[in-house]
């Protein structure tokens, strides 16, 4: 029998302790994929929970009641089917029998036609001609005061200024005042419907049991009010796309400024790494930090004190300075460190030989940058602005410490405007003891992904659009 000589032997040795090796490794890597793929498997398992407890609570049965019931007001057909005039005779009927009926139908022509933050002293002594000027009016009202109009004058100013559908809101808001006194939600609909039919028949005898969905139009469109079945989220809507459009035009010019500093321009020193350093922890602070820094700096010094983010140096004096324009400004101070490190990794992932041709062709170094550095890291540049600005659509902890308020019933119509944002008003909602307003929340919820995936797609959009670019497609 032959034994293997040394060399032989301590090939075999090594070759069998390289596969011992090598199956540790492919064991040890099979783990970890595991372990992976069951973070995903968890992940997925709570996002489709989170849109099924949302998705579950945003649509259910409920019951509807009505102050006046729609068929004593049309009994041959829809009201939704109704003329203007119809539905004008309607609503001047009413409020003619009403005690304070002549009240409402001013603040309906007020709010709807003039505008809700109009100058008193305008609506007491200025004549229709003038406060309707540009508008139509019927011409025996024109040189007549606001308070001299009776309630079937405003209802005729209605019927000459706004739709069919906007009048119809107002009959099913004034006059049916529907009522949702009871509710259950998607699951229990449809698997509890005997027993929701029989409870609701003993509780409301006569009155509808209906499939509802508490997203709608009329729920984005409308205003805020105190009952689950009426309320609306568009003061927060408005409030949100003015707090997001102002922080773009605050944030994206200083930090991709800032980023090009710190990259193209800057010496490598010291300083400098001190400065990033700062910088990325900055990412890392909490959101109430920014927004006890807002109060004191925004509202308090630059508002209260020196009348800047109130508006008192341009003669506004209605406001303090828990304003648009302060919650924009601390919003830009949460993601500014955020667009700044995502820009500065786009800029420095360009190649540095496209550098090196502009400049051999004779380009500055702002030439440089402008026409070549930018460009090439746009994609990079906007995927993390449109991320940082859907953190900041949000965010609620900051924007509460800085003023948002959790009842508007006005819509912000200036920079100095009091405002509301979307995550205040579900939060708002969340808190309410009365358990429909859970059922308005998720409609909420509903809208603010709505909101976050639009901003994503646009990201998308816009890297892909760019990235085609620079690949000459």
């Amino acid at each position: 029998m032959t034994t293997a000589s040394p060399t032989v032997q301590s090939a075999l040795e090594t070759m069998t302790k390289a596969d011992r090796q090598l199956r540790k490794r492919n064991a040890r890597a099979r783990r970890w994929s595991a372990i992976y793929l069951g973070a995903c498997i968890f992940a997925l398992i709570g996002l489709i929970l989170l849109f099924g407890t949302v998705l579950n609570n945003m649509f259910g049965v409920v019951v509807k009641t009505y102050a006046v019931p729609p068929s004593q007001l049309s009994p041959n057909q829809a009201l939704e089917n109704l003329s203007e005039a119809e539905l004008g005779a309607i609503l001047s009927d009413y409020f003619s029998k009403q005690n304070r009926g002549i009240q409402r139908a001013r603040v309906l022509v007020r709010d709807n036609l003039l505008g809700k933050n109009i100058d008193p002293a305008r609506l007491s002594g200025e004549p229709i001609s003038s406060l309707f000027a540009g508008r139509d009016y019927p011409p025996e009202v024109a040189e007549l005061k606001f308070s001299e109009l009776t309630v079937p004058q405003l209802i005729q100013l209605l019927e000459s200024s706004i739709s069919q559908s906007q009048l119809y809101q107002m009959v099913v808001k004034d006059v049916l005042q529907p009522r949702i006194p009871q509710s259950w939600t998607l699951l229990e609909g449809i698997f509890n419907w005997n027993r929701i039919e029989t409870e609701a028949q003993a509780k409301y005898p006569g009155e509808a049991i209906m499939w509802h969905s508490w997203f709608s139009w009329a729920f984005v469109s409308s205003e805020l009010t105190s009952d689950p079945s009426t309320t609306g989220l568009r003061m927060a809507i408005v409030g949100t796309v003015y707090i997001l459009i102002l922080t773009v035009l605050i944030s994206i010019p200083l930090g991709i400024g800032a980023a090009i500093y710190l990259e193209e321009y800057a010496k490598h020193s010291r300083f400098t790494a001190l400065l990033e350093t700062v910088i990325r922890n900055l990412a890392g602070v909490p959101s109430i930090i920014y927004g006890m820094l807002g109060l004191a700096l925004f509202v308090r010094a630059l508002g209260d004190d020196a009348g800047i983010t109130n508006g008192r140096v341009f003669g506004i004096t209605d406001t303090n300075g828990r304003t648009i324009l302060s919650a924009s400004l601390t919003m830009s101070l949460l993601i500014l460190p955020v667009i700044i490190i995502n820009s500065q990794e786009a800029i420095r992932a360009v190649p540095a030989s496209l550098r090196e041709a502009s400049y051999g062709i004779g380009a500055t170094r702002w030439q440089t940058v402008w026409r070549t550095v930018l460009p090439a890291g746009l994609p990079g540049i906007l995927t993390g602005v449109i991320l940082s600005l859907a953190r900041a659509v949000g965010e609620t902890a900051p924007l509460l410490v800085v003023g948002g308020l959790t009842f508007l019933t006005v819509d912000p119509n200036s920079i100095f405007s009091k405002f509301s944002v979307i995550p205040i008003q579900i939060f708002s909602w969340t808190s309410e003891p009365n358990p429909q307003f859970k059922n308005v929340a998720a409609a909420a919820i509903i809208t603010l992904l709505g909101i976050l995936l639009t901003l994503n797609a646009a990201a998308i959009i816009l890297r892909q659009r760019y990235s085609k670019k620079l690949r000459g497609a």
